[in-house]
């Protein structure tokens, strides 16, 4: 690889309220999003990371089903996805299965997936408890890696990061993404396509 800066580009994955937004605010702004607005369109921040080594661009998706069909555009040019839901919520780890077969048709074979927990701060019961077995039986099933985190405290925001990217630079270095212009060009204007046709708030790298 290059001394040139690296643009990664991730997708939050995810239903309603398990903590997309607040895990973008956390990660880039090292703050809490106490205020929950439901994401209508694919909106984004980005991050500079590694010292300048990397810039980190997170894009949050709708979490409603019937709005998610905004996203899957996106889904050919990432490197890693972010699969997040919430451990007081088991259903919302559920739906995420029907997220596994869209991002197999439509990104990479080589781009990284992680499965996050996120609310690692609830109530400690018997369904967090089968929540989180159930997590890691899905992770291992996939062969992906499982973190729990907190969005409020900021616990293990960074290693979910710092993990992805780890691999994520991997396949980069083996020359599996990010290794052809032409496909990237193709990528960005078909981004950019999206963005326009659906009136996407975000930049596109």
């Amino acid at each position: 690889m290059s001394d040139q800066q690296i643009v990664i580009k991730y997708m939050l994955i995810g239903s309603n309220m398990v903590g997309k937004s607040a895990f973008l605010a956390r990660f880039c702004e090292n703050r809490y999003l106490q205020i929950y607005e439901e994401s209508k369109g694919v909106d984004f921040k980005q991050k500079i990371y590694d010292n300048g080594k990397c810039k980190i661009c997170i894009f949050d998706t709708p979490g409603t089903m019937n709005l998610r069909y905004s996203s899957y555009g996106f889904y050919k040019g990432a490197f890693g996805f972010i699969l997040i839901f919430d451990m007081s919520r088991p259903q919302t780890l559920q739906d995420l299965r029907d997220d596994f077969s869209k991002i197999a048709s439509q990104s990479s074979q080589y781009a990284q997936l992680i499965l996050v927990g996120n609310k690692s701060d609830s109530e400690v019961n018997q369904e967090y408890i089968e929540t989180q077995r159930e997590a890691q039986k899905m992770a291992n099933e996939l062969h992906i890696p499982y973190f729990e985190i907190s969005c409020l405290t900021g616990q293990n925001v960074d290693l979910v990061i710092e993990d992805l990217t780890k691999r994520v630079l991997i396949q980069i270095g083996n020359g599996n993404l990010g290794s052809k212009s032409g496909n990237q060009t193709q990528n960005r204007q078909k981004d950019e396509n999206i963005r326009s046709e659906n009136g996407c708030c975000c930049s596109i790298f």
